[in-house]
């Protein structure tokens, strides 16, 4: 794109991933939260003739899930590894692992489900008639790969408009000005010079009318400080969704993780029992 600017380019960049992830999110949202309420739920709900145990439902969100995980998040690897490599950790690295607890812990409990149902039906909120209906978290990590694009795709677009800005601004500033020889003389008038030939100590007329020769770094830094605000504002909230949706499901793994040895715990203890009497 020789074109365009440099923030436009990014910016161009941003709004296609995120149009493309969107557009696989939202039939993973309505399929996981909508049409389950509506008259579709017992036919989205019956079973897979080639996988057992498994619902169209599932299959449905795990294919459209899948490309936005591994294809509009790859940059998030590919960053986050880059980081690894050098000791250290960042944003990138939260969303990647973020994500891939929620799509690997998915994808377990669909396979899981396929191989032995019995077996694994504790992961599943649902179980009728042989089928695990919602095994699953896949939408989960659809959304937060969406949100974080959408994130992207402002904070380069607030960039564009601030360097638009700025560019504007600087384009106000003349290419002449009224430099005054001797300002004691005031028969003596004043010569209209290039500005790149000005320094520091010269003494210049200002007229009313045309743009003056001001000090256009002021405005600029305002507005760019501004820009700044405004994204560091939406970092912010962004790292905090983030955080809240990731203890949400580590708070979960825990309580499944303490149940699970509660359970083999008691179960032991009555086996133990069991032989002594």
């Amino acid at each position: 794109y020789p074109h365009y600017t440099y923030y436009t380019y990014y910016t161009h960049r941003w709004r296609c991933q995120l149009i493309g992830s969107l557009a696989l999110t939202l039939p993973v949202l309505l399929l996981a939260m909508v049409l389950p309420q509506t008259p579709l739920a017992p036919l989205l709900a019956s079973p897979v003739p080639v996988v057992r145990f498994v619902s169209w439902r599932v299959v449905l969100i795990a294919m459209c899930s899948t490309p936005v995980q591994f294809g509009f998040g790859l940059r998030f690897y590919v960053a986050a590894f880059a980081a690894l490599r050098h000791c250290a950790t960042n944003m990138d690295t939260l969303v990647a692992l973020g994500t891939s607890v929620a799509y690997f812990y998915s994808l377990f409990a669909v396979v899981g489900c396929v191989v032995d149902a019995t077996r694994h039906c504790s992961l599943c909120v649902t179980c009728e008639e042989g089928v695990c209906d919602d095994p699953q978290q896949f939408e989960t990590s659809a959304t937060l790969i969406t949100f974080i694009l959408l994130g992207k795709f402002l904070e380069a677009s607030a960039k564009g408009k601030a360097s638009e800005a700025v560019e504007a601004l600087l384009t106000l500033q003349p290419d002449t000005a009224l430099k005054v020889d001797c300002i004691t003389d005031v028969d003596d008038p004043p010569r209209e010079v290039a500005v790149r030939t000005l320094r520091v100590g010269d003494v210049v007329k200002v007229v009313p009318g045309p743009p003056q020769l001001t000090d256009l770094a002021y405005f600029a830094v305002l507005t760019v400080l501004f820009v700044l605000m405004i994204l560091t504002i939406l970092t912010i909230l962004t790292v905090l969704a983030i955080l809240t949706i990731l203890t949400i499901l580590t708070i979960l793994t825990i309580l499944t993780v303490l149940t699970v040895l509660t359970i083999l715990t008691i179960l032991t203890i009555l086996t133990i029992l069991t032989i002594l009497t």
